[in-house]
């Protein structure tokens, strides 16, 4: 389980999921210089050890030390070329408005050796029961797309000639199954909250196939 010693967890469950998901994963250790596109409060980057941390978000709600947080477009990195050795982009895919542009921009911050991990939903996500998934839409913001395929994610990065590209589907089928529950505890006991979603997502780490999550993994 992530450590809340020095601060608190975040107000939104999927990023305390999403965060102990890549911890099992072993995608959290990270050396030199890391940015997090769409990191709010600075939870993520709260839980890596690194040279330097950055956040970068149309909203920011500074929670955290060691953090340089940053107003930001995401299709318009206010950074040289080559910032970063590492680049974090959660769930942040499916709300920009150009695919294209969004991941150039995170190519072209990204320096030499340096990888991208990017989690987007599957065009074909599904919470239980799937009736009201559209009602979840909706409350995730996923307005324009509720997600991609596993093709459509790597075709955005190949034009860019990276030098490792993998993209992964997750099923993230226990948090999905208890998606609604799992809220209800999250606001109401929240340290219960935590230890189920830390035990949940080491259920999740080696659950493949549909109706979940791509993991993309890029190296430059």
């Amino acid at each position: 389980m992530l450590s809340h010693s020095h601060a608190a967890a975040p107000q939104r469950m999927g990023t305390y999921y999403r965060a102990e998901l890549l911890k099992v994963l072993g995608l959290t250790k990270v050396q030199g210089r890391v940015l997090d596109i769409g990191g709010y409060d600075g939870f993520l980057l709260s839980q890596i050890e690194a040279t330097e941390k950055v956040s970068v978000d149309l909203d920011t709600k500074p929670a955290y030390g060691g953090i340089k947080y940053c107003r930001g477009d995401g299709l318009s990195l206010p950074f040289a070329d080559g910032s970063f050795d590492a680049i974090f982009a959660l769930d942040v895919l499916e709300h920009v408005d150009d695919e294209e542009r969004f991941v150039g921009e995170l190519m072209r911050v990204l320096g030499p050796n340096g990888r991208i991990v990017l989690s987007t939903p599957q065009n074909d996500i599904r919470i239980f029961p799937a009736a009201l998934q559209a009602w979840t839409n909706k409350r995730w913001q996923h307005y324009r797309t509720p997600g991609y395929t596993q093709e459509a994610v790597d075709s955005l990065f190949r034009p860019l000639h990276p030098v490792e590209c993998r993209v992964r589907k997750l099923s993230a089928s226990w948090f999905l199954r208890l998606y609604l529950p799992l809220s209800v505890v999250w606001r109401i006991a929240p340290k219960l909250g935590l230890r189920l979603l830390s035990k949940i997502a080491s259920l999740d780490r080696r659950l493949t196939g549909p109706h979940g999550y791509l993991l993309a993994e890029v190296r430059k």
